[in-house]
């Protein structure tokens, strides 16, 4: 009987079983009543491991990429059932996780081709449920977390190359609540956000790996609203203004990475009003004007980087050029 995978010391046996003629990859498993075992055979098994590291290359935000990840092992996995005078070698009933009744559950644990450890995860009827946690080639984890009936629940963590933390967050029925945090390989914080009920809501703060800040503000029902300020990696102010429901609204300024200023503008519910200027990184002007209800408006004055007018220089009503 082969060895365990390491990491797998919790499971109560581990079976290489035989089905149509071909090797199972690894596993093992238990339900209630008699035993089932999930399992892959090893071709399933490497075409799962280039899909699986693909997978990890997806930001920790992007929620549902990891959720299919688990949906897709737990619906490609087959259950066995030995019969009552098997000893779990092939014989017995094979059908997919998918056919299973809902009451019964089953632990996957696969194996790399290298032996090393791919994913444990435990699903119900072909739906992920439980503890799931996925590994990189190297050996090291990429992820761990919970699901409820395919709903992500619980705590969900994620893991740079080195070990280090890279993201967490708690999810309650399938939506995220609370902190979410995500760090920088060195371990720094980059972002601190809340949620309620799976939107963004409260305070925002996003850190350089320098540990200067890069952006604050708040979020409201899942959209920016009310004063944010945007710094550049230099630690030179970027932008600064507000925002009502993800919109711009009054004042707006921003400045290139040298400090100089970029542009001095206002909006009204994201459409720019009244007086727009903007200047190139050199500190000559490059556009001036005015905007009424989103469109330019009257005068304006267009500029190249070397102080030359620019062709588009002239009258403009509700946004046409006029000859006049």
């Amino acid at each position: 009987m082969p060895s365990r995978p390491r990491g797998l010391s919790h499971l109560p046996t581990v079976l290489v079983v035989t089905l149509s003629g071909a090797l199972v990859a690894w596993l093992v498993l238990e339900s209630r009543g008699a035993p089932v075992v999930a399992a892959m055979d090893r071709a399933t098994s490497a075409e799962f491991e280039p899909l699986v590291d693909a997978g990890t290359l997806a930001a920790p935000r992007d929620i549902g990429a990891w959720s299919s990840l688990a949906s897709s092992i737990s619906a490609r996995a087959l259950a066995v059932k030995p019969a009552p005078d098997s000893t779990g070698a092939g014989a017995g009933i094979e059908a997919p996780l998918s056919e299973l009744v809902e009451s019964e559950s089953v632990r996957i644990a696969l194996e790399r081709s290298s032996r090393r450890p791919l994913v444990q995860g435990e699903a119900e009827g072909g739906t992920p449920h439980g503890d799931w946690s996925i590994w990189r080639s190297d050996g090291s984890r990429v992820f761990s977390g919970q699901f409820d009936h395919g709903q992500p629940e619980g705590r969900w963590s994620w893991w740079h190359e080195g070990g280090a933390m890279r993201a967490e967050g708690l999810f309650l029925a399938g939506l995220l609540q609370g902190p979410w945090r995500e760090y920088h390989p060195d371990g720094s914080l980059a972002v601190s956000w809340e949620y309620e009920s799976g939107e963004l809501a409260g305070p925002a703060l996003e850190f350089w790996s320098s540990g200067s800040p890069k952006s604050e503000g708040s979020h409201d029902k899942g959209r920016r609203d009310g004063q944010w300020v945007t710094w550049h990696e230099n630690g030179e102010l970027r932008a600064r203004g507000a925002y009502v429901d993800g919109l711009r609204d009054g004042p707006w300024q921003e400045w290139h990475e040298s400090g100089t200023p970029l542009l001095q503008a206002s909006y009204e519910l994201g459409r720019p009003e009244g007086l727009w200027r903007e200047w190139y990184s050199n500190g000559r002007v490059k556009a001036e004007g005015h905007f009424v209800d989103g469109k330019r408006d009257g005068n304006w004055s267009f500029f190249e980087l070397d102080g030359n007018a620019d062709p588009r220089t002239g009258k403009y009503v509700r946004g046409i050029p006029s000859p006049d």
